[in-house]
């Protein structure tokens, strides 16, 4: 059985061994809360972000459109630029994207949102100055 996904088994032996040797930590915090700790999860290198999103919604009871990720800042240990829920790369590359200065460079931070994902990065945002 798979560690990172419930539910879903490996088709072969070679398969089993593929995800062993592409296993690593992540940690994951809760951005709108600074003293949250987090939790660690095993996860599979070459996991995409749905698989990604579906494996930290069921941590936290959530659905995985209602999340959003941010990798962390290179100076300082909190949540920096988001990450586009269309992102087509695996969890290995994401990392590498990130700044490798990182204080903690298997870390990405999320938040819960009340929409979906994909209606809250289609919508045109602006500023507005009061005079």
């Amino acid at each position: 059985q798979r560690t990172d996904i419930p539910g879903t088994y490996h088709d072969t032996v070679r398969d089993y061994f593929d995800d062993l040797c592409n296993r690593m930590s992540v940690q994951f915090c809760d951005m709108n809360n600074p003293t949250d700790p987090g939790f660690h999860v095993v996860l599979n290198s070459e996991m995409t972000y749905k698989e990604l999103a579906e494996v930290v919604c069921n941590c936290i009871d959530s659905q995985p459109n209602l999340i959003q990720f941010f990798k962390p800042q290179s100076h300082r240990d909190i949540a920096g630029c988001a990450i586009k829920s269309n992102f087509q790369g695996t969890l290995k590359e994401l990392f590498k994207l990130c700044d490798q200065r990182t204080m903690s460079p298997n870390k990405l931070f999320y938040r819960r949102l009340n929409i979906a994902i994909s209606e809250l990065e289609s919508r045109d945002h602006f500023s507005c100055t009061w005079l």
